[in-house]
């Protein structure tokens, strides 16, 4: 019986080459697509989670936005700190200050830089790779040295070109108050692509 059923399939496939041909091909096209969409897909996902890993999927940010209606008391303070780290699922906390300044380049031309007041554990909470030198230390924030890192973007920028420029000392400007900071390690910046010019 299935003899039979073999050879006039075979003779069917004979007997119509072309349309067997054709019907062959189709199937080759279509497993082909499902292999491919399937990879593409694969990848996609393998992509967005990476992305997902880099911005931290445990992290969460608290802030306030600042208003006129904002008081001093609506502000976060160090006993919010303290109180946040009696929960053992918290694994780091950093306080951070946001300030728009700007960096002299040379002279008196000054470009504008985003500036983020942090403590040590930042290194940590924003998974950040040390590219040259030492990140902030606890003494650092305890005894306010005057020292910054900065991102191997910024450096190029501000250094024509150079990344490894632990040591040098770089002018930030905030209102007008100018301040020299000693510069006393580079991370990479995770979105240096996107940043360049």
């Amino acid at each position: 019986m299935m003899w039979e059923i073999f050879l006039s399939a075979y003779n069917s496939i004979v007997a119509n080459k072309i349309r067997s041909f054709l019907t062959i091909i189709g199937i080759v096209i279509g497993i082909a697509s499902v292999i491919t969409i399937s990879g593409l897909g694969e990848g996609s996902k393998k992509s967005v989670n990476d992305n997902l890993a880099k911005m931290g999927t445990n992290k969460i940010k608290i802030g306030t936005n600042y208003r006129s209606t904002i008081t001093k008391k609506d502000q976060l303070t160090y006993s919010d700190e303290a109180f946040l780290k009696n929960y053992d699922q918290i694994d780091e906390i950093t306080p951070v200050s946001t300030y728009s300044g700007k960096y002299e380049f040379s002279g008196d031309n000054y470009y504008t830089v985003n500036l983020n007041g942090v403590n040590e554990k930042a290194k940590k909470v924003e998974n950040l790779e040390m590219m040259y030198g030492t990140f902030l230390t606890e003494s650092d924030n305890k005894t306010k040295r005057k020292v910054i890192v900065i991102d191997n973007v910024l450096a190029k920028k501000a250094f024509q070109n150079k990344e490894d420029v632990v040591g040098e000392t770089i002018r930030l400007k905030l209102g007008e108050k100018s301040t020299q900071f000693l510069i006393i390690g580079v991370y990479k910046n995770s979105n240096e692509s996107a940043t360049k010019q």
